[in-house]
């Protein structure tokens, strides 16, 4: 990939669109964190990878959307549909709040 097509992570940090806590997470090497977060390092590729022991540490799952309801072959809109209200309630958002 040319430079166009490159970012510093560190830039990606500046911006926002990655978040590096070192406050609450730890940092094993300063030295490799400190080049990664350098400007003549760039990203050309990703690859993301799940911590599963971290994940299940943190109460995180592998939630998977649900399809589209004319895809829905395994039948969880209609599965969500059968569920109490009370339970219903809390798993509904507008649409619109996701916007702001």
């Amino acid at each position: 990939p040319g430079a166009a097509e490159t970012v510093p992570l560190g830039q990606l940090a500046q911006l926002g669109a990655v978040h590096i806590d070192e406050g609450r997470g730890e940092v094993l090497d300063r030295a490799a964190l400190d080049l990664l977060m350098g400007s003549h390092l760039r990203l050309a590729s990703e690859e993301l990878r799940t911590d599963e022991e971290a994940s299940r540490r943190a109460f995180v799952a592998g939630y998977e959307v649900a399809p589209l309801l004319q895809d829905d072959a395994e039948g969880m809109h209609q599965r969500l549909a059968e569920l109490p209200n009370v339970l219903q309630r809390p798993l509904r958002w507008r649409g619109s709040s996701a916007m702001r």
